[in-house]
């Protein structure tokens, strides 16, 4: 299709804007989750600051035919969501650490992933390590699970070889390992 599509403008909306949608135009509009966190948000439900991207955009995306001007969109969405809460993406004084939900109009039931604690790094692991006295390990092996299915998808096995490895090489197991970021590195 390619360029064939007029752009919607926007690409994406934060869940305040889309209360704004009618009711009728928001699953096909927003996917099924994206409507169901704006109807929350309409509610005066305790929902974190987010930003959904239209369906529009995640068509022209499986086409092959990204939107340039999701860039900026996407940009502006993470620096809104950061100015909310004070926080930082990759930031280990004050982290920003979000999920990552697919969704569609119709539902398809463990077809679509979500990506939990994107944002989190070497730095940002070491630093909540060190304020909780806990490790964390737990959110960065929830990070590399989701994230290892994505392209280009690593097996498991390699994971556990790459943990051990940094392990012996004296990585605490009480703080925690990057291994997706050790196994993107070593391909080159």
């Amino acid at each position: 299709m390619g360029g064939a599509l007029t752009d919607p403008a926007p690409f994406s909306l934060t869940f305040t804007e889309a209360v704004t949608l009618g009711n009728s135009d928001r699953i096909a509009l927003l996917g099924g989750k994206g409507a169901a966190l704006v109807r929350m948000t309409e509610f005066g439900l305790p929902v974190p600051p987010g930003f959904i991207l239209i369906t529009a955009a995640c068509r022209r995306a499986l086409d092959r035919d990204w939107p340039t001007a999701l860039d900026g969109e996407f940009a502006a969405g993470i620096l809104w969501i950061e100015q909310q809460l004070d926080r930082r993406l990759g930031d280990p004084e004050s982290p920003l650490l979000v999920s990552v939900r697919s969704g569609a109009p119709v539902s398809m039931p463990g077809m679509m992933d979500t990506v939990l604690n994107v944002g989190m790094t070497d730095a940002v692991a070491e630093a909540l390590s060190a304020r909780s006295g806990r490790g964390s390990f737990g959110a960065f092996v929830t990070l590399v699970s989701f994230t290892s299915k994505m392209p280009p998808p690593k097996p498991a096995d390699a994971y556990i070889e790459c943990m051990h490895h940094r392990r012996s090489e004296g990585a605490s197991p009480r703080t925690h390992t990057n291994p997706h970021i050790a196994l993107v590195n070593n391909q080159g």
